[in-house]
């Protein structure tokens, strides 16, 4: 956690006033007002490299959420009160996924690695749950059952039911590397990447063969590239 000013030193400190802190926790947090600039340091503290792609992604996120909530939008899908209390609804997870991009992730009851704070990915993970529930919802005819999911998000967060967006992605693509072209499980986001590079690169060989040489050529090295992806043959394995 990050920390300004420490009361107490972990049990024996002294405040100003010079009352001991027998029992200090050592994340407490002595501000001197809610608009200083250490205030402003604790809520919103700086991202490094991830501020400039972060920001793009929540201005991206924000302007979709507010077309996907705007009144006309929400009263053509679910008229009447049922409409206005999802979309208030809706706005809440959105203001919650939003802080994760904007300001700090919080702690997720599903977190796949063991990290004081999340990184890359996996601070827009509630951003994607959430847009997820937006993108199928602007097809028409979609309904109700869109807005309802996104105004329940803050209860499956809280359950801890919806898998990272770090994770997602990679079991997304070990679906499309075992299912589409016919590799073994990954072991590590490494493997998985360049097990799936060497598979794009077999299939765009195989397209190159058939172009220039003709089927059987290209029918000869596809089935030597998917033995060889099969055989589980790349040493990064564990």
């Amino acid at each position: 956690r990050r920390q300004l000013n420490r009361v107490g030193g972990g049990g024996g400190g002294e405040t100003p006033g010079g009352a001991k802190q027998m029992f200090a926790e050592e994340d407490e947090l002595e501000l001197q007002g809610c608009c200083t600039p250490q205030a402003f340091a604790f809520l919103l503290p700086g991202r490094g490299w991830q501020t400039a792609p972060l920001g793009a992604l929540s201005a991206a996120f924000l302007g979709l959420s507010t077309h996907f909530l705007s009144p006309a939008a929400t009263s053509d899908a679910v008229p009447g009160a049922g409409g206005a209390a999802l979309s208030a609804l809706g706005w809440l997870s959105v203001c919650l996924a939003a802080y994760s991009l904007n300001a700090r992730p919080p702690p997720e009851l599903n977190a796949f690695r063991s990290e004081e704070s999340p990184q890359g990915l996996a601070c827009a993970s509630r951003a994607a749950h959430a847009a997820l529930c937006m993108v199928p919802g602007l097809l028409p005819g979609a309904g109700a059952a869109p807005r309802a999911l996104l105004a329940a998000l803050p209860l499956l967060w809280a359950a801890g039911t919806l898998p990272q967006a770090d994770v997602l992605a990679e079991w997304a693509l070990e679906q499309a590397l075992v299912h589409l072209h016919g590799g073994p499980c990954a072991a590590s986001p490494l493997r998985l990447a360049c097990l799936l590079a060497l598979a794009w690169a077999g299939a765009l060989a195989a397209w190159a063969l058939e172009e220039y040489a003709g089927r059987s050529p290209a029918l000869a090295w596809a089935a030597v590239s998917g033995f060889a992806l099969s055989g589980d043959m790349y040493p990064g394995g564990g």
